[in-house]
């Protein structure tokens, strides 16, 4: 039941896309979707790494020790995301004009998605968490209502939008889900990861954009991307470090890793 509540949330668009317009307008927004999917790496890839430690500290009652690991997940998670959700929103031209001029016309299409696919590095594991935490059934009801929400959205706004409209309608709703998920977690388990630690990479990211816009003067096409992207990040580590990593978490991230 849960998987076809997941093909109304994660699919339904493409299809949607494919079944109301052109062939190419199916192609710009496949490849714009496509791109805004490697913002989703990161939260992937500590959600392997998360279930097993939170089962652990779940069984031995270890609540204290389970929020500060959430907490600690989801703000790497976030830091990580961020700067490269910066990067393809910054150099979204240039990224979607590999596969032909004709592609940058998804451009906006890019941007929701990856605005959408930030919100979602925001929630952390509020999914696993659910689940750990006898709340299956919860978890299933939203798939399955946003799913039904993302359906009806998709067919107004396609209709009257095209694919720039899919996109609003899928990100919004995938964001709103994952808001409601972080609030339920907080509600029923009491379980919520935000502090103003999240202030430094958002400072860090704001500062980050200044010198890739400064190489897009001196550079186009592959050569900004790659360089303007290098230049970005190593400025984005820089004033995170000088922001501060505490050592507890630290060694926290090293033992997951």
């Amino acid at each position: 039941m849960k998987d076809a509540g997941d093909i109304l949330m994660n699919r339904v668009d493409i299809l949607m896309v494919g079944f109301f317009l052109s062939s190419t307008a199916v192609g710009i927004y496949n490849i714009a979707v496509l791109l805004a999917g490697i913002l989703a790496l990161p939260l992937a890839a500590f959600n392997q790494l998360f279930p097993p430690v939170a089962s652990r500290l779940l069984s031995n009652e270890k609540r204290s020790e389970l929020k500060y690991l959430y907490e600690v997940i989801t703000r790497w998670v976030f830091i990580i995301s961020l700067i490269m959700a910066i990067s393809l929103v910054t150099y979204r031209f240039e990224l979607l004009s590999l596969f032909g001029e004709e592609f940058t016309g998804g451009s906006l299409v890019l941007t929701l998605f990856v605005l959408g696919q930030l919100v979602h590095s925001l929630g952390g594991a509020n999914g696993y968490l659910l689940m750990m935490t006898d709340h299956q059934y919860l978890l299933a009801a939203n798939q399955w209502a946003f799913g039904i929400l993302n359906f009806v959205l998709n067919y107004i706004f396609i209709v009257e939008y095209g694919f720039i409209g899919a996109a609003v309608a899928t990100a919004s709703v995938f964001a709103l889900l994952n808001i409601t998920k972080t609030i339920e977690l907080w509600y029923l388990e009491g379980l919520f990861p935000y502090s103003l630690s999240f202030l430094k990479p958002i400072i860090a990211g704001i500062f980050s954009i200044i010198p890739m816009h400064i190489m897009g003067m001196l550079l186009n096409g592959i050569y900004l991307v790659f360089v303007g992207t290098l230049i970005g990040v190593l400025t984005y580590i820089i004033i995170i470090i000088s922001l501060g990593v505490e050592e507890e978490e630290k060694s926290l991230i090293k033992s997951l890793v």
